[in-house]
């Protein structure tokens, strides 16, 4: 079966322990996961309008959907 996970990718150095995976280098934590790709990319869109500049540029966090077959 295919799922849509969203993961939240960057962050600060302490928070690296608690990774579920690393994707381009960074650290990604597991967010949420949906059976349609559409559903996970609004939720990952949104996730993305919350965050701040600072977030975005100093922490380099963003919200990425990832196709896994389980």
């Amino acid at each position: 079966m295919i799922e849509y996970v969203v993961y939240r990718v960057g962050g600060s150095l302490g928070e690296q322990k608690n990774a579920d995976k690393f994707i381009g280098g960074r650290m990604a934590k597991k967010v949420k996961s949906f059976s349609s790709k559409r559903d996970a990319k609004e939720f990952a869109d949104r996730r993305r309008l919350s965050l701040t500049p600072g977030e975005k540029s100093y922490y380099r966090i963003g919200y990425r959907v990832i196709k896994e077959y389980n």
